[in-house]
């Protein structure tokens, strides 16, 4: 049903930028942070040198800008949010130009704002400009361009465009197979973004495959989040639906809610009220009515709550 980052339903930003909420960088600490960053990248020495006085005049004309855009992401205000981080993007390109880190991670913040929005042939562009730098700066196989190929990757399946959707994401689960490996944390999520883009293609039997290898990998890992693991439980769901498969998609539904059940964490109770619908849905395919609209009385009492 949902990409990692970016759900139908529910939405949980990425590491990299977002769809783990937003790494909410601070402006007050933005000039140890963008240093230290490409220190640790190994990026060109261009980069590391001093801010000058004009610079450091544009970092802090942008500081309030994006102070104000992330607290309009956190309160899920996303359109307004990717209105004050344009001008945060546009103060950014004339203080450091287009070839520069700073630009890249302020394309990448702006597109995963859009992509939240909903705007998703909007974020597009900043995607791939973020891609093209990230590309420049740290080479083919690196974290940065697995996870800024899969939030690409992920946008484009939302816009439709599933064959180039696939290509990204395929590419992006072998450069992270290279830099984390397939018994990292990291792994699983590049499988589920596959499994949803298959999906969406009409192609179940690779949807499922790899959703089904992405729960074996999480059910491996001790420190497996129960969000994560009720995801794929739910996702798992969604495709054996399609298949009319209720029985087995049944299970997973219910095995995604007994998961969350305990906890109390609000994205928790947004995807057991996300389970509790697709249950209802299943009640409705197989024509009862009743049962269904029960189920439909559930997911608004966890929506509420």
């Amino acid at each position: 049903m949902s990409p990692e980052f970016a759900s139908q339903h529910l939405q949980v930003f990425s590491i990299f930028s977002r769809r783990v909420p937003f790494v909410y960088w601070s402006y007050f600490c933005l000039l140890v942070i963008l240093k230290a960053i490409f220190v640790l990248c190994c990026c060109p020495a261009s980069l590391l040198a001093q801010f000058t006085p004009s610079q450091e005049r544009g970092l802090a004309q942008a500081m309030p800008l994006y102070k104000a855009a992330m607290e309009l992401a956190a309160q899920q205000k996303y359109d307004e949010a990717a209105t004050e981080m344009a001008k945060v993007l546009e103060i950014t390109r004339d203080t450091f130009g287009k070839e520069h880190g700073a630009f890249a991670g302020k394309c990448l913040d702006l597109a995963s704002l859009l992509d939240h929005a909903g705007q998703f042939k909007q974020a597009l562009p900043y995607y791939e400009e973020s891609l093209r730098l990230n590309l420049k700066f740290f080479g083919p196989n690196h974290e940065a361009i697995a996870e800024t190929r899969r939030i690409y990757g992920t946008c484009l399946t939302n816009t439709g465009n599933l064959r180039e959707a696939r290509s990204e994401l395929i590419r992006s689960a072998e450069v992270a197979e290279t830099v984390y490996g397939k018994d990292s944390n990291e792994y699983p999520r590049f499988l589920n973004d596959l499994g949803y883009c298959f999906v969406r293609s009409g192609d179940w039997d690779r949807g499922e495959g790899y959703y089904r290898e992405c729960l074996a990998l999480r059910l491996k890992q001790a420190d497996c989040t129960s969000l994560a693991l009720a995801t794929t439980h739910n996702n798992l769901g969604d495709v054996l639906t399609k298949r009319c498969d209720y029985a087995n998609a049944r299970s997973q539904f219910d095995r995604a809610i007994e998961i969350l059940r305990n906890d109390d964490v609000v994205t928790s109770k947004l995807s057991i009220a996300n389970a509790t619908n697709n249950i209802g849905f299943l009640y409705r395919k197989q024509g009862d009515l009743k049962s269904a609209v029960v189920r439909r009385q559930l997911v608004l009492l966890f929506s509420d709550n």
